[in-house]
C-alpha cells in the first residue's frame, strides 16, 4: 500500500481519490476497506474514515481535522459540545456527522481554480483539490483573483474536467466585485475558523453580534424602524456572491428578515451555519482582524442564560383569566410575570393596555379614592375625602377601567391598605406565585427579541 504525502491545504476527500487512484483500487469503497483492514483495529467496528486517514498519514486526529476537513468550519459555531476541540478523539460523533464529505452522488463537483491546477500540474505533475476552495461563500481564489471553477469530485483532476459554476449567474457580476471589502473580510474570517481548534459557543458570540448591532443601529426582531442585517447585506454586496451563502435571498423584500440571517443574531440555543456569523460579522465590522479577535476572545466568556417566554393569545389579556391573576396577585406585575413565566414588561404593559394597570406606587388612599369614584362620588370630593393628590388620582383614572373597579371590590380595605409599592416589589415577588398555570390558551415557548 502506498500512503501518498498529503499537500499542505489538501481537502481530505481530494487526498482520498489520490490515494485510490495511486494504490489502483477500482473504487472508493475498496479504497476505504484496504485502510480499515490495515488500520483499523479489531474490535472497534468500522473507525471513521478521517481516524483511518489520520492514522495512516501518522498524524492525529485534531491536526488532520484542522488542516484538512472542513469540520473546524462546520462547527466554527456550536451548540452542541462547544468545549470539544476538533477531531478531539474523546468524541467522536461531530467527526462521523460531518465526516470528509463523501457521498455517493458521482455529479457533485468540488471548487477549484484554473490557475492553480495549471501550477500544481506545472511543479508537482498534478494537481489536488484545496480545502479553502470549498468553504461556503468563497467564489474565487485569494492567490490569484479569479473566480473558481468546478471539477466533478470523482475524477483526475485536470484543466480539461474545469467548468463554469453553475450556481453562479455570471451576468450578475462585476468587474470589481472582487475588491469588495465585505466579501475580503469575509473570506478572511471563514478562513481563520477553518483552522481553529475548537468552536465558538452559539451564545457567546450572539452577545458579541448583539453588542455590534445595538452600537449601529441595526435591529433582528421582525418589527422596527431601524434596517435590518439583511437589508444592509443587499446594500454592500453583490447579489450574485450572496446567493452563494443564502439561495434564498431573491425572496427577500425591503425590511422582510431573512430567517437564516437575521436570526443569527438572536439570542437562542440552536446555532446557524456557520457563514452567517461570519457574513455578520463582515458586515458590522470595518477589521476582519477585530472581528476575529471579538470572535475568539467571546469563547471563554459566561454565556448568557436564554430567557423564555410564553406567548399568550389575546383572549387570555382580554379575558377573565388576567382579572383572576391580577386579583390573586394584588396588580403585583413581577408576581403576575413570575407566575406566567413571562417578562415582567410586557405584563406591565399589556395589563394597562387591557385596563388594569399596575397597582404598584399607589397609596392605598388613592385606590379607595378611586373606588369612591367608581361609586358615583365627584371628583373633587373623592380627593377631600382622601386626601389624595389629584394629579395621582387622574393618573389611575386614565389607565383603567371597569375592570380594575370589579379586580378591587375583591379586596377589602385591609388589604387595598397593605398593597407594596415600588420600592418593596423586589421582596414579595415569590409571594404567591406558585407554578405557571396550565390552562393558558395555545401557550408557545418563544425566545425574546431585543
Amino acid at each position: 500500500m502506498i500512503i501518498p504525502e498529503i499537500m499542505p491545504g489538501e481537502l481530505a476527500l481530494g487526498y482520498l481519490y489520490r490515494f485510490r487512484d495511486i494504490n489502483g483500487y477500482k473504487t472508493d469503497k475498496n479504497a476505504i476497506k484496504a485502510l480499515q483492514n490495515r488500520f483499523g483495529t479489531s474490535g472497534e467496528g468500522q473507525l471513521p474514515l478521517a481516524l483511518l486517514l489520520s492514522g495512516a498519514l501518522g498524524i492525529s486526529l485534531q491536526q488532520f481535522c484542522r488542516l484538512h476537513t472542513l469540520l473546524p468550519f462546520a462547527r466554527a459555531i456550536a451548540s452542541y459540545l462547544p468545549e470539544l476541540s476538533h477531531g478531539d478523539t474523546s468524541e467522536l460523533r461531530p467527526v462521523v456527522c460531518h465526516s470528509i464529505g463523501l457521498s455517493q452522488k458521482n455529479n457533485e463537483s468540488l471548487k477549484v481554480c484554473e490557475c492553480c491546477v495549471a501550477e500544481d500540474i506545472d511543479y508537482w505533475g498534478y494537481a489536488y483539490f484545496r480545502r479553502e476552495h470549498q468553504l461556503t461563500g468563497v467564489s474565487f481564489c485569494s492567490k490569484h483573483f479569479i473566480l473558481l471553477s468546478e471539477s466533478p469530485r470523482s475524477v483526475h483532476l485536470s484543466i480539461d474536467s474545469l467548468r463554469p459554476i453553475g450556481s453562479i449567474n455570471h451576468d450578475m457580476m462585476e468587474s470589481d466585485d472582487f475588491k469588495n471589502a465585505v466579501i475580503n473580510r469575509y473570506f478572511t474570517i471563514v478562513e481563520s475558523w477553518s483552522m481553529a481548534e475548537r468552536p465558538i459557543p452559539v451564545l457567546n458570540i450572539v452577545s458579541v453580534l448583539q453588542g455590534r448591532a445595538r452600537f449601529l443601529g441595526v435591529r433582528w426582531s421582525n418589527n422596527g424602524n431601524k434596517p435590518l442585517l439583511s437589508d444592509l447585506a443587499l446594500q454592500v454586496c453583490p447579489k450574485w456572491w450572496l446567493k452563494t451563502i443564502f439561495p434564498n435571498i431573491d425572496k427577500k423584500r425591503p425590511n422582510q428578515r431573512l430567517p437564516n440571517l437575521d436570526g443569527a443574531l438572536v439570542q437562542q440555543e440552536r446555532s446557524f451555519r456557520s457563514s452567517a456569523y461570519a457574513l455578520a460579522l463582515s458586515l458590522m465590522f470595518d477589521n476582519a482582524d477585530e472581528a476575529l479577535n471579538a470572535s475568539y476572545e467571546c469563547i471563554e466568556s459566561k454565556s448568557r442564560a436564554i430567557k423564555k417566554t410564553l406567548k399568550l393569545k389575546d383572549g387570555f389579556w382580554q379575558g377573565k383569566q388576567l382579572t383572576e391573576k391580577f386579583i390573586k396577585h394584588r396588580g403585583n406585575p413581577e408576581s403576575i410575570a413570575k407566575d406566567l413565566g413571562v417578562g415582567a414588561r410586557h405584563v406591565r404593559n399589556m395589563m394597562k393596555k387591557n385596563g388594569l394597570p399596575s397597582l404598584m406606587g399607589f397609596k392605598g388612599s388613592e385606590l379607595q379614592a378611586f373606588m369612591d369614584f367608581q361609586e358615583g362620588m365627584s371628583f373633587a370630593e373623592v380627593c377631600s375625602k382622601n386626601s389624595v393628590d389629584s394629579l395621582k388620582l387622574e393618573e389611575l383614572l386614565r389607565s383603567s377601567s371597569g375592570k380594575l373597579a370589579e379586580a378591587l371590590r375583591s379586596f377589602n380595605k385591609a388589604e387595598i391598605n397593605q398593597l407594596p409599592t415600588d420600592g418593596v416589589v423586589k421582596h414579595i415577588c415569590a409571594i404567591n406565585t406558585g407554578s405557571a398555570s396550565t390552562s393558558l390558551e395555545s401557550e408557545t415557548a418563544s425566545y425574546d427579541y431585543a
